[in-house]
């Protein structure tokens, strides 16, 4: 019961390793945008080129490509976006958590 107490508690919460974690989180996350973003630029190449050729049917098929590559690259940004968020909460809560014990402190 200790450890979920102090798990609900937030005692033994360290800021400093979720801010890590989020940093390694958002260096992965440019390796994969920029592999996708790579992946979505020549399919969507691809995919010009095959309609000026008037294959249609493997445009088609391309353009599947495309959708998920560029709904990908949404995610990712999404998940970006989060991160962030996650390390601005972070350094609140370890304001707050200063502010809180340096009162009880006293």
């Amino acid at each position: 019961m200790g450890r979920k107490l102090n798990a609900l508690l937030g005692r033994r919460f360290k800021t400093s390793k979720l801010q890590t974690a989020v940093n390694l989180a958002i260096s992965r996350l440019a390796i994969l945008k920029n592999n996708r973003h790579a992946r979505y630029t020549i399919a969507h190449s691809d995919l010009i080129q095959l309609l000026r050729l008037n294959h249609h049917h493997q445009a088609l098929l391309r353009v599947e490509q495309v959708i998920k590559d560029k709904n990908m690259l949404l995610v990712y940004d999404m998940i970006h976006d989060y991160c962030h968020l996650l390390k601005q909460k972070a350094s609140l809560i370890e304001q707050a958590r200063s502010v809180l014990f340096s009162k009880f402190s006293h």
